[in-house]
């Protein structure tokens, strides 16, 4: 039997117990799997924009929540798991936590809605893909204590807008950071020379600059800091009205 065929049998099947489903799987362009309305005007859409039908698959609905957040679930149900590039599983971070398969054998329809019963016997997916595979260690966020990210991108993603504003205080602080250190090899200079330098680099308040032996110094006060998180939370707390270029 073609998949059209079996894709035909559940169709009837599902008219026959008066439901009708609303979406199915399709393979994009790049290869990634994602779901779409199965409607025929816009699946013949998007077969014209290079979208392959996952037929095989069968319909199910995505009006809910939850399969917003387990978009692949009923495509692992029917066998699917190796319908998945190897580049999305890791972006949806499946091959550090594989999600759990419903042991029910029906798919996310208005007659059914999975529920503790649909995973008694439920296992994680098993991605093929990945036997042998060199995978990406986790990434850990740099400002937080949540749980690391399956990869570099993802971890950059969220610091880029959950710490927006710390990353932007490490940058001013490592830019004034530099030039303070720039004034210090001047002076370690002119001292070695035996130049007496004209005035040694002063702070916000006028204070001398210490030679702290830190990697990160900041440019407003001198202090020194062991890693760039703290320099950029002390930026933010101790010099937040203090524009980029005070001296």
């Amino acid at each position: 039997m073609t998949t059209e065929q079996i894709d035909g049998a559940t169709y009837l099947r599902n008219i026959q117990a008066g439901i009708a489903p609303t979406h199915m799987y399709y393979r994009q362009p790049n290869g990634w799997i994602t779901s779409g309305a199965a409607t025929p005007i816009e699946r013949l859409r998007f077969m014209d924009e290079g979208w392959v039908p996952l037929t095989a698959y069968g319909r199910f609905d995505m009006a809910h929540v939850w399969c917003a957040q387990n978009p692949h679930v009923t495509l692992f149900q029917f066998g699917g798991a190796k319908e998945l590039p190897l580049d999305q599983i890791i972006e949806n971070g499946y091959h550090l936590n594989p999600p759990l398969v419903p042991a029910c054998g029906q798919a996310l329809t208005s007659r059914h809605k999975h529920d503790s019963d649909c995973y008694l016997h439920a296992r994680p997916v098993h991605f093929p893909q990945l036997d042998g595979a060199e995978l990406p260690s986790p990434a850990q966020c740099r400002f937080c204590e949540r749980d690391p990210f399956p990869s570099a991108k993802a971890r950059d993603q969220h610091e880029g807008v959950v710490h927006k504003d710390e990353k932007t205080a490490i940058r001013t602080g490592e830019v004034m950071g530099a030039n303070v250190t720039k004034g210090n090899e001047n002076l370690i200079r002119g001292l070695m020379s035996g130049l007496a330098p004209a005035a040694p680099p002063t702070g916000q308040a006028g204070s001398a600059v210490s030679i702290t032996g830190l990697p990160y110094v900041c440019g407003f006060c001198g202090d020194g800091f062991k890693n760039p998180i703290g320099l950029g939370r002390h930026v933010k707390v101790e010099h937040k009205e203090a524009p980029v270029g005070a001296s």
